[in-house]
């Protein structure tokens, strides 16, 4: 139906709960579906689960709504228990908030014999494993040193409970965090490392700072950061004199950014990226939490199918660089042969006196954005398995996009962040089913630089049976004009209310919609800055954007605004139609919720042109269009032939570029 995307859950959860499920779902007993278990667990099994609908309050036990309501000021304006719940589900728990009063709970670690086993494994690798990963001999001090290792981390990482972000944002436990990142020859995976780096949620106790090495004068041109340091590099004269040391040890030789002690350090590579956008929030509040930890492990998704550190994390290559924040101290220096972060993490561990020094959050913070190539310097694209951890990563907020995609020149609207810069969220509404046409959206977005973009799931009308009862009653109730024409326009209209409420419960400002059939102009970054740029510097108490239109009927005066030859916008008045690239303010969500709820037409064509009509001279339309519908393909009615709709609504088809 309409909630966001979020990843699957596990196989650990709860059994359903019809209850809960409609509860939390209620649009789901308004489409006809029978208040019993056997319709509400069909419902699931076919529709909810892929929609990621909430199905049983997993946190039942804990979760104290008196302390929860009155902790959180923005929790207290919600005005019903369905409201919280799905508050805390969505929103408070993956920022880490509380949800009961904070009590002592202490864990003891028992060995299994699955444990026992692993231990044994572990000690029949390591004495029947006498060479190394470039099958060199090892001697006795190697492997002496191998086995302090083992056994330290089977020591301190089994006793180690697996964390709970406490929500810490508190100025008396202050921590500055860098990431250092080390760059050559490779401008397109830096630019998604960077990225990722910048769009990192963080606590208010905590200053992050990015520092980026580089040897190569060339590459001068694409690096930046809050510390940039050229590394001059030394000859290689031996096997432990490996170049990428003198990186990070240039880097551990500065202690302060801005006047603030650097406190922990995660070391970053130009081909690795956080996939997580909470992963610094997490890291911080947990640190901040456990004053002893002095290592924190977490762990990194090398493909589809490997996931490190595994459960012998002192294996060579076992504990990628980007796995672990280590805290910094005069003493640590990266040593060792090529996979200094295999060494590096084992010096770190050698010197833990205790078990509460090293920690190990059991989620995946981080990726390599490629597996081929390895230490190669390559500029590769992405392997596909990225492709969705980096849409999940860019629906969150960033000073800075990638710039490696657009193939337009440079210009002073570069630095902007469509559609960021303007509106708080832009979705695409998509069916579940179509993915095919969400990726060609972005994919159009995507020739721009554009990548922050939402997905957002609608109801699919043709294939939800409950649905399909609904619009039975609703046709049979209204058989004649003026009403809802199709099942497909009757889903949009509802998905749209989901839309609005998702929209409304984040507390957006504002957010623009686009439908998944769009075309966007040629030089669209460019002439979309502009008109957005403009349109909200004159008229600030704006209510509908909209970035094309089918306009059937037409103004007696449209009172067009020139900005350009190329820019510009009308004022519709009440007879704008189309929806596919709309912007909505915040302050007219109760009004369209309501019209949504007593309107007998499509949502274009009614609640949308109430608006226009409510707020004549605060509603506009780009002219020149930006956006129009591709018609050659819909789910909402039959195809239509392009070139016969450009004429009839007066769409210039030279602007845009069919495929």
């Amino acid at each position: 139906m309409a909630q966001e995307l979020l990843p699957v859950k596990d196989s650990t959860q709860p059994p359903f709960d019809w209850k809960f499920y409609l509860l939390m779902n209620p649009d789901i007993e308004a489409a006809g579906c029978p208040r019993t278990e056997k319709a509400a667990k069909e419902h699931w099994q076919s529709y909810g689960r892929h929609e990621n609908r909430l199905a049983f309050h997993s946190d039942k036990e804990i979760f104290n709504i008196k302390y929860y309501f009155t902790r959180y000021k923005d929790v207290q304006t919600l005005t019903s228990l369905r409201d919280i719940l799905f508050h805390w589900y969505r929103h408070g728990k993956p920022e880490g908030r509380m949800c009961c009063y904070p009590q002592r709970i202490q864990v003891t670690h028992q060995h299994s014999n699955d444990d026992k086993e692993d231990h044994i494994m572990r000690n029949h690798i390591m004495q029947n494993h006498p060479h190394n990963s470039k099958g060199m001999q090892t001697d006795i001090h190697t492997q002496e040193f191998e086995q302090t290792v083992q056994d330290r981390l089977t020591s301190l990482i089994s006793g180690t409970s697996k964390p709970v972000v406490s929500g810490i944002n508190n100025d008396e436990n202050k921590v500055c965090i860098r990431v250092i990142t080390r760059t050559s020859r490779r401008p397109n995976a830096f630019q998604m490392c960077r990225y990722s780096v910048l769009a990192q949620r963080i606590p208010a106790n905590c200053t992050l700072c990015h520092h980026i090495l580089f040897d190569n004068p060339l590459d001068s041109h694409y690096v930046r950061g809050h510390i940039v340091t050229p590394v001059q590099m030394t000859p290689r004269t031996s096997e432990h004199d490996f170049p990428a040391n003198e990186y990070i040890n240039t880097a551990l030789s500065v202690s302060e950014w801005n006047g603030t002690k650097i406190d922990w350090n995660i070391v970053m590579d130009d081909d690795d990226m956080f996939i997580d956008p909470y992963a610094i929030y997490k890291i911080a509040t947990y640190i901040t939490a456990h004053e002893e930890c002095m290592f924190l492990m977490w762990n990194t998704q090398m493909n589809a199918n490997t996931i490190l550190p595994s459960n012998t994390p002192w294996e060579h290559g076992n504990v990628p660089s980007c796995s672990f924040a280590f805290k910094g101290r005069p003493s640590h220096r990266w040593k060792g042969v090529k996979g200094g972060d295999f060494q590096f993490a084992n010096t770190i561990i050698q010197q833990a006196t205790d078990p509460g020094h090293i920690h190990h959050i059991q989620e995946t913070f981080t990726a390599l954005q490629w597996n081929p190539g390895w230490g190669e310097r390559v500029d590769v694209p992405m392997c596909p398995i990225r492709t969705e951890s980096i849409k999940a990563l860019c629906t969150h907020g960033t000073s800075e996009p990638p710039t490696h995609a657009c193939p337009h020149k440079p210009t002073d609207y570069d630095h902007k962040v469509l559609f960021q810069d303007f509106f708080e969220c832009a979705y695409v509404l998509n069916l579940q089913r179509r993915k095919d046409r969400f990726d060609n959206t972005l994919r159009r977005f995507g020739q721009y630089g554009i990548t922050n973009i939402h997905r957002f799931i609608g109801i699919d009308g043709k294939r939800d049976p409950t649905f399909g009862l609904y619009w039975t009653r609703y046709s049979s109730t209204n058989p004649k004009p003026p009403c809802i024409p199709s099942i497909g326009s009757l889903a949009i209209l509802h998905s749209m209310r989901q839309l609005i409420e998702h929209s409304r419960q984040n507390r957006h400002t504002s957010c623009m919609v686009f439908q998944d059939d769009i075309l966007l102009c040629t030089e669209f970054r460019r002439r979309c800055s502009v008109f957005l740029e403009a349109v909200t510097k004159a008229i600030p108490d704006w209510k509908l954007i909209y970035l094309g239109c089918t306009q059937h009927t037409w103004p007696k005066h449209m009172f067009e605004t020139k900005i350009n030859n190329e820019v510009g916008w009308y004022y519709p008045q009440g007879t704008a139609d189309g929806a596919f690239a709309v912007a909505i303010r915040e302050n007219i969500y109760e009004d369209l919720l309501k019209l949504i709820g007593t309107t007998n037409l499509p949502f274009d064509s009614g609640p949308l042109r109430s608006i226009q009509k409510k707020w004549p001279t605060q509603c506009v339309c780009a002219w020149p269009y930006l956006v129009v519908a591709d018609v050659r393909d819909s789910d909402c009615r039959e195809s239509r032939s392009q070139t016969e709709m450009a004429k009839k609504v007066r769409w210039n088809m030279n602007d845009f570029v069919l495929e």
